[in-house]
């Protein structure tokens, strides 16, 4: 027998000894959390996320079919088959290979039938076709993505850094967002990133690096423009590379622009914990903002802050509109962090921050749109949708120097979600009729560390 084994062992082709040696394992699951340690060459990470995930692969399948059934009006297939050819040019550059490689890595590593190449690509590439012409679309373009704010010197308590950050998501995707990824890329910087089986960048847009960067994003409203994937490449390729390499917030912006494509407009919020400072940098398709501060707060609600971004590329008014999500998101910031806790921000009031449900339009305390932590789920007719906040993060610098933060899954307030309470508003809705199968029943999760 021992010697059979080691006959076979020797035979084996080196593709399957890779499905043997496995370069990551599983950390922990606990209060909605999957945390996972990945290392190794591109394809191995890969790999490794795809073997260790296999299982949540699986549900990926439902919700990006819910995806793009309900906001791209068109088959999986149709879309998968969209994504393999415009993107075809961006996947071939020499520049991006690991992207192609980490991805094919997460295909051989899960070997689910329904999870292939081209699948991957089109779920990496979700974001960023909502600004391709061809599904670009009111209810895409439009849509706001997160609540977010950072805060260092004298703006806090202690002097550090503080960074808060929820995601304001469809609950489909939101509830599969789950996945506390430490990556050791060889040769690169190491970083930890909140993300979704199967994606080779956070999409929830969450992490910290060995470098001591951390960063969060809100998405821009309402930019007015297409995505030029023939010139430029996908976000996911650009931010993925960019927590990898970047040494500096500097180098975050370098990046960053280089071979903009356009594509999923945001207002980055990112700190130094080298060196206290941080950063508001604003991205669209031809306008960029940078702004740093060693005494101060920045915070994003969907609404681009500096004027070039919103004269060049966005067709945003809501801003100041505290009966509009943004605009109502936008004063409550303004209030709580400029005057009820500055001075006294810590990762304890950060968590109320980010779980705050008053709703400014309305002069009192409700769940809804208005609310930094956001549930459209609450509302009713036209206003009504499956989607809102989905977790909660902390950090600050001391927490980023052990590489942990503190999380909430399911929403920033904890709220529990069952999927039985919204047949009927759901059913009358304009919902994708595939939302059953898509979304899953959340419990009341706690704050825990990760």
């Amino acid at each position: 027998m021992k010697n059979n084994t080691k006959k076979n062992t020797k035979s084996l082709s080196s593709t399957q000894k890779k499905r043997i040696h496995i370069n990551g394992e599983k950390l922990y699951e606990r209060e909605g959390w999957i945390g996972i340690n990945v290392y190794g060459t591109h394809y191995e990470i890969g790999f490794a996320h795809g073997r260790l995930l296999r299982r949540h692969l699986a549900q990926v399948v439902k919700v990006l079919k819910y995806l793009v059934d309900g906001v791209f009006k068109t088959t999986l297939s149709e879309y998968v088959k969209t994504c393999k050819t415009v993107l075809k040019r961006a996947m071939n550059l020499s520049e991006w290979k690991f992207i192609k490689e980490e991805i094919q890595g997460i295909c051989d590593g899960c070997a689910h039938p329904d999870i292939t190449f081209d699948f991957l690509v089109a779920w990496n590439a979700f974001l960023s076709m909502c600004y391709y012409q061809k599904y670009r679309t009111t209810k895409t373009v439009n849509a706001g993505r997160c609540s977010a704010f950072i805060a260092t010197g004298e703006a806090t308590k202690t002097g550090n850094i503080v960074m808060a950050h929820n995601t304001h998501s469809d609950l489909a995707s939101g509830f599969v967002c789950n996945v506390i990824m430490r990556i050791n890329p060889e040769g690169k910087i190491p970083f930890i990133m909140q993300t979704s089986p199967g994606l080779v960048c956070s999409s929830a847009d969450w992490f910290q690096t060995n470098a001591g960067i951390i960063g969060c994003e809100t998405t821009i409203s309402s930019t007015n423009y297409d995505a030029d994937f023939e010139n430029g490449v996908p976000y996911f390729f650009r931010i993925r590379k960019a927590m990898e390499s970047g040494q500096t917030l500097d180098d975050y912006v370098s990046i960053m622009e280089a071979q903009n494509a356009g594509d999923y407009p945001c207002s980055w919020l990112l700190g130094d914990i080298n060196t206290g400072t941080i950063m508001r940098f604003e991205l669209t398709k031809n306008a960029v903002s940078v702004a740093t501060t060693n005494n101060g707060v920045y915070y994003g609600m969907n609404s681009a802050v500096s004027p070039e971004v919103r004269l060049l590329d966005s067709d945003d008014s809501t801003s100041k509109d505290i009966m509009k999500s943004s605009g109502a998101r936008n004063a409550r910031f303004e209030y709580l962090l400029m005057d009820k806790y500055y001075g006294t921000i810590t990762t304890d009031v950060a968590k109320k921050i980010i779980s705050d449900h008053y709703d400014v339009g309305k002069n009192k305390y409700r769940m809804g749109i208005r609310g930094i932590c956001k549930h459209r789920e609450c509302e009713e007719n036209k206003e009504f949708e499956l989607s809102g906040a989905t977790d909660g993060k902390v950090i600050d610098s001391k927490m980023a120097e052990k590489r942990e933060f503190e999380g909430i899954f399911g929403s920033s307030c904890g709220r529990v979600f069952k999927r039985k309470d919204y047949v009927k508003k759901a059913e009358n809705s304009n919902e994708s009729k595939l939302w059953k199968d898509a979304l899953q029943d959340v419990p009341k999760y706690n704050w825990v560390k990760l």
